[in-house]
């Protein structure tokens, strides 16, 4: 009579025992026996061991070739922003650190309207469009597709700066919702009250945007 405690045996497949094996690429390796070597459940331990090593291993590789791009690096942004000379700032997340990354790569050329644009969106800011002023000196940035001031705008400012250097004054253009566009889209003031949309909401929403369909009492 067996006691309460002891394991139950392992199920059986077609005359054969089967050892469990907890890693996918334990299993892997398992299938690749013959049949009669499957049987060993000491085999079966290596294999499950093996494959637990193998699961580890695969996974630390695939985690530092993510850190030799910019764009799915995480922890190896440090030695990124080493490499480029870019002091740390405390509070920027992964994708805007990458963004300083990615634009201090493209700005070593000379800064001229294509340089100053694939610089600029580097930045995940949509399109930007440079605009040159020659008569006032002026090089003026257009956000085309981002309504208000965009988050990661110091950063840009930064490096557009040493990219131009003194060459030229650097102005930004933003762009907010206007009135022309909420009266054109339908939408009622109770379906934005509805919707809790706040004034600075509404000023950097897209007429796409606007609560239209929301129903109201």
């Amino acid at each position: 009579m067996t006691s309460s405690s002891t394991p139950p045996p392992p199920p059986k497949t077609n005359g054969l025992v089967e050892w469990p094996i907890s890693s996918e690429v334990g299993r892997d390796m398992q299938r690749m026996e013959p049949w009669f070597i499957r049987r060993s459940p000491v085999l079966s331990r290596l294999l499950d061991v093996y494959g637990d090593e193998l699961d580890t291993f695969l996974g630390l590789h695939a985690e530092i070739l993510a850190q030799m791009f910019v764009r799915t690096s995480t922890w190896g942004l440090t030695y990124w922003e080493l490499e480029l000379g870019l002091p740390y700032v405390t509070g920027l997340t992964d994708t805007e650190r990458a963004d300083r990354i990615i634009a201090k790569m493209r700005s070593y050329r000379q800064g001229t309207p294509f340089v100053i644009q694939l610089v600029a969106n580097s930045y995940n800011l949509g399109h930007v469009t440079p605009i040159e002023d020659f008569p006032g000196r002026r090089l003026i940035i257009r956000f085309d597709d981002i309504r208000g001031v965009p988050n990661n705008l110091a950063s840009l400012q930064d490096t557009l700066e040493h990219l131009v250097r003194a060459s030229a004054l650097l102005e930004y253009q933003f762009s907010y919702m206007l009135w022309q566009e909420v009266k054109a889209s339908g939408v009622l003031w109770g379906q934005m009250k509805a919707s809790n949309t706040t004034w600075e909401q509404l000023r950097t929403m897209s007429p796409a945007d606007l609560p239209t369909d929301t129903p109201y009492p």
